[in-house]
């Protein structure tokens, strides 16, 4: 077990809404990822949030506030 995966189960222990935990570089590709209730359209909304994530990057570097450190989403339906 990484460490990443022992982080996931600890947050998901604590957060019992978790659906989804995934620790993704900014490349978009997934470093770890934990799944706690199958989603049928995980990986496109994997593949959504990876935009996001390019943009947060774009953004932190091009107003000179540094490299992004974190981006975490919550949402009503998917936690």
């Amino acid at each position: 077990m990484t460490a990443f995966a022992d982080t996931l189960k600890q947050v998901a222990a604590r957060v019992p809404e978790t659906q989804v935990l995934i620790v993704m570089g900014t490349d978009g590709i997934p470093i770890e990822k934990l799944v706690v209730r199958p989603a049928s359209n995980l990986e496109s909304v994997a593949a959504e949030y990876t935009a996001l994530l390019k943009s947060g990057v774009a953004v932190a570097g091009d107003t000179g506030l540094g490299q992004l450190q974190e981006l975490t989403v919550v949402t009503e339906k998917m936690t």
